[in-house]
């Protein structure tokens, strides 16, 4: 189907399990009817994965795009620990990434968190390390062309 890029559809006790393998990469995509059984299914896949020594530094984006209907991509992109980056933003702004980044997300509904500047000032590195941070309990998700996306 795409150069480079293997497939593997996994079911087990009325939950499917969508593998995709690419340059390194793995997406997992789960569905079940029952919690539990998306639950279980995420579990075994998850015990059956290699985990890179010391994570891999790298989390999964979905990017929203309009060209002949509205659809997303998702690629995994690098993504810095907050860590490393913290002393690269000074005074108040620094603290208010670093309570992000320690901010606990829940389920109870979804957040939108929008970022303004001016260009050159480190949003999109924050932006990176946050999705690392917050990673596997948030998904990032990038509007490619706002005006032509909300235009419509």
């Amino acid at each position: 189907m795409y150069e480079g890029v293997e497939f593997l559809l996994a079911e087990l006790d009325g939950g499917t399990a969508l593998i995709q393998r690419r340059a390194g990469d793995v997406d997992v995509h789960i569905r079940a009817a029952d919690p539990a059984v998306a639950e279980k299914l995420a579990l075994e896949v998850a015990g059956r994965l290699p985990v890179p020594p010391g994570g891999s530094g790298r989390v999964p984006v979905d990017f929203w795009q309009v060209a002949n209907g509205a659809y997303t991509t998702t690629r995994r992109i690098e993504a810095p620990a907050w860590a490393s980056i913290a002393d690269h933003y000074p005074g108040e702004v620094g603290a208010q990434i670093g309570e992000l980044v320690d901010l606990r997300l829940s389920l109870d509904g979804g957040r939108i968190v929008l970022w303004h500047g001016l260009p050159g000032t480190g949003k999109t590195t924050a932006i990176r390390a946050l999705a690392r941070e917050w990673e596997p309990d948030c998904r990032f998700q990038v509007v490619v062309d706002p005006d032509v996306v909300f235009a419509r």
